[in-house]
């Protein structure tokens, strides 16, 4: 594997968001690649906010994974006092000091809902919005250093496989191939920083080391 540095997060996590720039500021990278195209990050840059009322009047969209997920991302956030993709903009900006590239890496959100939203069989839709939905009633206590253990994320995205096939292999392993696929276009002598979500280290390891299942996984 070329020389790659992945750093696995929690999204909204105050530890994460000091974790990437004290690495960041120890490897001093030429390259910093991130979590996100770059819709998301102006997005994030602008602080947009998302109503729940906004959300259920997209029920028959497929953005409505996309405007959940993303309320309910920072429902939990504002709990812990960080906001949602904190640490994707301190990656962003402490890139910048060190003169680092900064590198989006993901697939644009709306082709990852097209493609989820195309794929999934209504039982599967039925099985997400109820488990993203009563996610909302469980958010009192949220242990974020678990949510950064690669068992319990592992334990998380199995049940996810259980409830939806489509959308773990649309939401985690083609992305997973997409970000690999994209960290591979880098020379190999540049010292490069990667930014994730701790759910999708494992897999980008994966198809930096078997760069030749990417094709296998998705077409780009």
């Amino acid at each position: 594997m070329r020389n790659v540095e992945i750093i696995g997060t929690a999204h909204v996590s105050k530890e994460s968001v000091e974790e990437v720039e004290r690495k960041i500021r120890e490897i001093k990278p030429d390259v910093v690649a991130v979590e996100l195209d770059p819709l998301r990050f102006k997005a994030l840059v602008e602080n947009r906010d998302i109503s729940f009322r906004y959300v259920l009047r997209n029920l028959n969209s497929f953005t409505f994974f996309s405007l959940l997920l993303t309320v309910l991302q920072r429902r939990i956030g504002k709990k812990l006092g960080v906001r949602a993709g904190e640490e994707m903009l301190q990656a962003v900006k402490v890139a910048e000091e060190v003169g680092a590239f900064v590198y989006f890496i993901d697939r644009p959100l709306h082709i990852t809902f097209q493609r989820l939203w195309k794929r999934m069989s209504l039982k599967e839709k039925i099985k997400i919005i109820f488990m993203t939905l009563s996610s909302f009633l469980f958010t009192k206590s949220v242990d974020i250093e678990r949510m950064k253990d690669e068992d319990f994320v592992s334990a998380i995205l199995k049940e996810l496989g259980r409830a939806s096939p489509s959308a773990l292999e649309v939401l985690v392993e083609e992305r997973d191939a997409y970000m690999a696929s994209k960290l591979l276009k880098l020379p190999d002598n540049l010292k490069v920083v990667a930014v994730v979500g701790i759910g999708h280290v494992k897999g980008i390891k994966k198809y930096l080391e078997n760069p030749e299942e990417i094709l296998v996984k998705i077409s780009f």
